[in-house]
């Protein structure tokens, strides 16, 4: 468990995966956007996820989505060729393309559309959702399939879906296993629900402690375990096909920009200037090694059908 630096008037909350009683681990501050004011994460003994509490309510998500989250509505498609392809594996980046089984794709939170530009270049047919109604104007107007509609809505088609992907989303929800429950009805009968997720137990978590970049309060909710991600499978009856862990060099920067310039309330413009090639180079045989440890930034798991 990460130890707090301070206490909190709460001793005990409630874990956002499996609804077990939760201690204060960690408090926290935004050092991307600035927002201001500490966040507490509570530790769950059972399945070792960290939740947010108390949790943000609804209007209060909304106002700090629409007042402080980037609109990045600008698709960036690279060289999709071989050196493009190994340069994002060494570079530690999920590769979630690479996943995907032959098929029907539903891009849960698609952000820019990125991975469904991806996917539809490889022949798969593409569907997504996403709440930013700046987003989802560009990415219709791109001609994507998108909707900001519910997955329990008659719009998605009942065992239809080969491919559910959440990439960097279920952290954002209050009841994540709802969720994957709610999209066990879109799976046809080769389906499979791919994951990439924070990963509370990282090195570079234990590193940074409260300013590992990913615990990003108020953002974030739950962050989510190996353990528990793993062991919901069998809940679901499911059968989990693939782990994985991941570290960009990205991640290494960030955390390093919040551990040394983050300051309650302001925005950190050293993040966002960026990491140089030659400091990259440095970094990534570090964050490969990591990675086979077992102790990468971000979680790959996939769940199939049996």
């Amino acid at each position: 468990m990460i130890n707090s630096e301070k206490k909190s008037t709460i001793k005990e909350g409630k874990c956002l995966w499996c609804k077990s009683k939760t201690s204060l681990a960690i408090s926290c501050f935004d050092t991307l956007y600035g927002i201001p004011g500490k966040r507490d994460y509570y530790f769950c003994p059972q399945c070792h996820s960290y939740s947010i509490y108390p949790v943000p309510s609804e209007k209060e998500l909304t106002h700090f989505y629409e007042t402080y989250y980037p609109l990045d509505n600008e698709i960036t498609l690279l060289n999709r060729g071989f050196l493009h392809r190994l340069w994002q594996r060494l570079d530690g980046q999920d590769c979630l393309g690479e996943i995907l089984k032959p098929g029907s794709v539903l891009d849960i939170g698609c952000g820019n559309g990125s991975l469904l530009a991806t996917a539809q270049n490889m022949g798969h047919e593409v569907w997504g959702q996403e709440f930013n109604p700046v987003t989802l104007k560009s990415l219709e107007q791109k001609g994507f399939k998108v909707t900001d509609k519910p997955i329990t809505s008659d719009y998605f088609p009942r065992q239809y879906f080969t491919n559910v992907v959440l990439s960097q989303v279920i952290e954002h929800v209050p009841d994540p296993v709802q969720l994957l429950r709610d999209i066990l009805p879109l799976l046809n009968d080769q389906g499979q629900i791919i994951i990439s997720t924070p990963n509370p137990q990282s090195l570079l978590a234990k590193i940074f402690k409260n300013h590992w970049i990913a615990w990003h309060p108020p953002f974030h909710l739950c962050l989510i375990s190996v353990s528990a991600l793993t062991d919901i499978a069998k809940q679901l009856n499911l059968k989990c096909t693939k782990v994985s862990k991941r570290t960009r060099s990205w991640y290494f920067h960030v955390s390093f920009c919040s551990y040394r310039y983050g300051k309650e309330g302001e925005i950190n413009t050293h993040i966002y200037q960026g990491l140089s090639l030659w400091k990259k180079l440095i970094l990534i045989p570090w964050l490969r090694l990591i990675d086979l440890l077992g102790w990468g930034n971000d979680t790959i798991v996939v769940l199939s059908k049996k």
